[in-house]
């Protein structure tokens, strides 16, 4: 395999665990999104 391969499974699974953070964060974000509006409801 040359250089250039090995280099694009790098980024490949540097991408892969890249995306997978991210849709972590979306997730978090939608969950404190989510109790906000909770505790936002139970204020009124």
């Amino acid at each position: 395999c040359t250089q250039q391969d090995a280099e694009m499974s790098i980024l490949r699974i540097e991408n892969a665990s890249l995306n997978e953070e991210l849709r972590l964060m979306r997730e978090n974000i939608n969950h404190c999104q989510e109790q906000q509006r909770r505790l936002r409801k139970n204020y009124d």
